[in-house]
């Protein structure tokens, strides 16, 4: 299984720490895109930033994402499995809404607890997510007026 961790630009070594522990000794092709994160993984290959980024969600099995809303709808826009990971550790609350949005909706797995990420990563090669249907924003006109108005 090839399985792709990510982070975008926000630092979470715990993240990185945890999925390097469970990985070890698997039969599993890790890559890990750390940010500037200061926790260098050694059961996979890792990079800190890279333009190709939607070649590494195209090549994974799985990926296991944080909170983070663009990463995330992009990946559902791919249909990827996913396993969406709350950074208890960030302050804004939009991780916390967007992985229950996920958890919800059965679009991937939902990990509120780090030490929950072992059994969902046991789980996710039999797990079959909800398709994601993007709604296109038709309020953009009307939005335009009212602030034309003002």
């Amino acid at each position: 299984m090839k399985i792709f961790t990510t982070v975008g630009n926000t630092r979470f070594d715990a993240l990185f720490k945890e999925v390097d522990r469970i990985a070890r000794g698997k039969n599993w092709n890790m890559t890990y895109q750390i940010s500037d994160g200061s926790y260098i993984p050694d059961s996979g290959s890792y990079f800190r930033f890279t333009d190709n980024i939607d070649d590494c969600y195209e090549n994974a099995d799985v990926v296991i994402t944080h909170g983070g809303a663009g990463t995330i709808f992009k990946l559902l826009k791919l249909r990827k499995k996913i396993i969406v990971i709350l950074n208890s550790c960030r302050l804004d609350p939009h991780q916390a809404e967007i992985v229950n949005y996920i958890n919800e909706n059965s679009y991937g797995l939902a990990c509120f607890e780090l030490n929950q990420l072992e059994k969902l990563l046991h789980q996710v090669s039999e797990f079959s997510p909800r398709i994601y249907k993007d709604t296109p924003f038709l309020k953009a006109k009307e939005i335009v007026k009212i602030l034309d108005i003002i």
